[in-house]
């Protein structure tokens, strides 16, 4: 497995799939080649979250900002992504949620502990 994992010449889907409204939301490993994988940096691992909207088989891929770690499930229509102090952090150095960064800055203004997890919540349209 390893030797798959660091080759990055396979994309497999990673087993966890949610599904919110007929959209399905799956992480996928290696769909392109990353070239700034470091094998000791398991967020430089080329990871995608793939969205399927099953009715018209439509699909959005984005880069996955927690990879392996990813904590996500489905509710009433709604993803959410459970992200932990680091995640969060690196999501606002890279500008991970562009015109939605501010609403993120809010949000984080109002923990009790700056340590604490956050829970995104989401729709993906198409």
């Amino acid at each position: 497995m390893e030797k798959i994992l660091l080759s990055q010449n396979y994309a497999f889907n990673t087993g966890h799939i949610d599904i919110s409204e007929e959209v399905l939301k799956l992480l996928a490993y290696g769909i392109e080649k990353s070239p700034h994988f470091n094998r000791e940096n398991l967020s430089t691992f080329p990871f995608y979250d793939v969205f399927i909207q099953a009715d018209t088989r439509k699909k959005k891929i984005t880069k996955a900002l927690l990879g392996i770690r990813n904590k996500s499930y489905s509710k009433d229509g709604y993803f959410y992504q459970v992200m932990q102090q680091d995640d969060w952090k690196r999501a606002l150095d890279i500008s991970y949620f562009g015109k939605y960064e501010e609403k993120l800055l809010k949000s984080i203004e109002t923990l009790t502990d700056k340590e604490d997890a956050i829970i995104l919540k989401y729709k993906v349209g198409f």
